[in-house]
């Protein structure tokens, strides 16, 4: 399962938040009236930022900002409420690994980006034993989000009570923070707000385990609020510091999205750069009100991808047991899905995760998706449609509207905070009454049957997703996979490519190119992968590795060490001129990378001839030419060749073998032995240099990389300790050719 977080208040579309009323004056905090919005969304005056949340009112340097904006509830008066009337909440995620190289195809699934790290990069594991590293920031297209923010802290052992002196909390959690937290952008600079960390407060509800079947079932970190470090114009864009390491990744991904874009520099518009106040000036119909759609309308949803309850504790060779869940995270418990859908809905607006079940009787709202060509509706397109260097034109014609619906869930999941939904009043709703959704069925259900046990029966905790009204979840989001897949090798084995035909390699969901750079499979002549196994196997080459990778008397190599062999004279099938062939093989990085991966290459002239004759007897310059016609080549040539074997693999380096040659340079691999029934072999990096996908090597079939073509072996599930003592591990060979268009 997986989801997306986002939620947001019913804020205006155009970056207009109210005016002042008349009199009133700026370095005097203003308390909203009834009615009237304190909280405006809007695109943000930040270049590349998405959207932005902007105050609606005035409160000066050093004042809690709840205090402020608690006006947008009805019935707010300071004499019977002296405390704010809304504050946010926290969620602790408890599992750190979310991301790869334990979970998933991702290093950065797009909802991580709203959950506040326990320390930097705690979930964020690409560095870990080098296996993942970093590309450069002008190769990669996707954000690691809060993953290098470090400017708010949370608390497992917040304060349980308002008298806190003397005890300061210290456990710091993952937590997922709905509202100010999720929606204000950074500013190293221009912040204007800060957590109020005194505040803040743990409450279980008196809800005790396990006599108690509500325990654990909710958040008990509430309170989250937030002061102001300067002072706030009514209009002005709120700002939260994330941090000097995220402030430092923003200017060099801004950088890079200006060069996209084809400009040096973005101008601010607005109170950000201290530039006037033409722009905040709303026209008189909306001056000092909310936008006039359902009364109800108060939580705009915008979501993000999440897997629930991963492992923390089973491990298996240094990688999470994938295949082993010790539970689920309370995020569930406010998250919005189908069960025929691997994709959760999860909001991060203020007041929407307060939301409590009044079943089919008591439920006065509704979920929806906007309306066509509302306020809400155009800032969502704009939001999950745009680029990110586009710059917002309220002017922009709106023709892809609630365009997620339309989309993949595995595309969607990739925007979390660039779509919403409302919620509509399905009656007259008094004022003073609670506000309740109706969870569905299947929440009912199980609620129904977890109370009802024994509480030394229960299995853990409550957890269960909220149900969506009937239709909410269109047919192309139901009984689909969330796996990023190659169309093409999904396809190969019925369809085989013709020898010679070069395609980019496309993702099974949506038929783009996972990139149109690098990736590519090339049809093979029919019978070349054997062919070249037979001309393998006559001169030597694969008893070689029977012996290396058996760690035979005499083949036992360390870790980096070379040496050199006639593997010509292991046969009986070599002719006298193999015999006097010299390959030499290497154990590559085997301590490092956990694996016993060997490289054998030709070492002498004769070898070096053989290898280049054997590739022209099978038939490999089909695969030269289907290149050549693809990008234009007429001089191609292959510069280095080998063949790479092993039994096992716990974990290899992403890495790309060749890096701007104009692409005109290619790694080009097809298999030989392969082993029947296990997982995919080979990793490929996607342009984004996010995603990972599994690749199975095919026969006859030729995988080619290209410039900062970033791949890997795929780590393998079982490994020679799994091995009974009389099992000898399979091996698996591949042959690789670096080829290039010489000019």
């Amino acid at each position: 399962m997986r989801w997306i977080i986002g939620g947001f208040l019913s804020l205006h579309l155009i970056v207009k938040p109210c005016v002042l009323a008349d009199g009133e004056e700026e370095n005097e905090g203003v308390q909203l009236p009834p009615g009237q919005c304190g909280l405006y969304l809007a695109p943000s005056s930040l270049p590349f930022a998405g959207l932005g949340i902007y105050s609606g009112t005035v409160v000066p340097e050093e004042n809690m900002l709840n205090d402020y904006i608690g006006g947008t509830y009805p019935g707010f008066e300071n004499e019977k409420n002296p405390t704010p009337l809304w504050t946010d909440i926290a969620i602790a995620i408890a599992d750190d690994y979310k991301a790869l190289p334990y979970r998933g195809q991702q290093k950065h699934p797009s909802w991580l980006g709203y959950v506040w790290p326990r320390k930097k990069g705690a979930m964020s594991h690409i560095w870990e034993n080098d296996a993942y590293p970093e590309p450069n920031p002008a190769l990669r297209d996707v954000d690691p989000g809060l993953q290098k923010a470090d400017g708010l802290w949370f608390f497992i052992d917040d304060y349980t009570h308002l008298e806190h002196q003397e005890y300061t909390p210290r456990l710091r959690m993952n937590a997922f923070v709905p509202g100010i937290a999720s929606l204000a952008n950074h500013h190293h600079e221009l912040a204007n707000l800060d957590r109020a960390y005194d505040v803040s407060t743990t409450d279980y509800a008196k809800q005790d385990a396990p006599w108690d079947a509500g325990a654990g079932s909710f958040t008990p970190h509430h309170s989250m609020q937030y002061v102001t470090t300067q002072d706030v114009e009514s209009g002005m864009e709120l700002f939260i510091d994330y941090g000097k390491d995220f402030d430092r990744h923003i200017i060099k991904r801004n950088e890079q999205l200006r060069v996209m874009q084809g400009k040096k520099k973005h101008t601010i518009k607005g109170f950000a750069d201290k530039i006037g106040r033409d722009w905040d000036i709303l026209d008189d119909k909306m001056k000092n009100e909310c936008p006039r759609e359902l009364a109800t309308e108060k939580a705009k949803r915008d979501r993000l991808a999440v897997g629930y309850g991963d492992p923390d504790a089973v491990r298996e060779r240094d990688r999470v047991d994938r295949s082993t869940m010790i539970a689920e995270e309370l995020l569930l418990n406010y998250a919005y899905g189908h069960p025929d859908s691997s994709m959760l809905l999860v909001p991060n607006a203020p007041m929407a995760n307060f939301i409590n079940h009044g079943g089919k009787e008591e439920a006065n709202v509704q979920i929806r998706w906007p309306e066509p060509l509302s306020k809400t509706g155009r800032l969502f397109e704009w939001a999950y449609t745009r680029s990110k260097e586009d710059i917002y034109d309220d002017g922009f014609e709106s023709t892809n509207h609630n365009a997620w619906l339309k989309d993949h869930p595995i595309d969607v999941m990739e925007k979390s905070g660039r779509l919403a939904f409302e919620y509509v009043a399905l009656r007259d709703i008094k004022d003073g009454e609670e506000i309740m959704i109706d969870y569905g069925d299947l929440w009912d259900d199980a609620w129904y049957k977890y109370q009802r046990r024994h509480p030394y029966a229960r299995a853990g905790y409550f957890r269960h997703s909220i149900g969506v009204p009937e239709g909410f979840y269109p047919d192309n989001w139901l009984n689909v996979s969330d796996k990023y897949e190659i169309a093409e090798l999904k396809d190969l084995e019925n369809n085989p490519l013709e020898p010679g035909v070069a395609l980019p390699m496309t993702y099974a969901h949506n038929g783009k190119a996972v990139s149109p750079k690098y990736g590519y499979v090339i049809g093979l002549p029919k019978g070349l992968s054997d062919r070249f196994l037979e001309y393998s196997e006559r001169i030597g080459v694969i008893e070689l590795y029977r012996k290396l990778l058996t760690e035979q008397v005499g083949f036992q190599l360390e870790s980096d060490q070379f040496t050199t062999y006639k593997p010509g004279t292991l046969t009986n099938t070599s002719t006298s001129e193999d015999m006097e062939m010299e390959f030499f093989a290497q154990k590559y990085k085997a301590t490092q990378y956990k694996f016993d991966m060997h490289f054998v290459a030709a070492w002498n002239e004769a070898a070096r001839k053989s290898v280049i004759d054997g590739l022209g007897d099978v038939g490999f310059d089909l695969a030269l030419q289907g290149l050549g016609e693809r990008f234009g080549y007429d001089r191609m040539t292959c510069f280095h060749a080998s063949w790479m074997g092993m039994t096992h693999c716990d974990q290899a380096k992403m890495h790309s073998d060749i890096y701007a040659t104009n692409d005109k340079s290619w790694n080009i691999i097809f298999p030989l032995i392969t082993v029947e029934g296990t997982d995919a072999e080979l990793n490929v990096m996607a342009e984004d240099m996010n995603v990972i996908i599994g690749v199975h090597y095919l026969k006859d079939v030729a995988y080619a990389m290209g410039d900062f073509g970033y791949h890997q072996t795929r780590p393998s599930r079982w490994a020679k300790d799994d091995l009974k003592e009389s099992e000898t591990a399979p091996i698996r060979v591949v042959f690789g050719a670096y080829c290039s268009q010489i000019d």
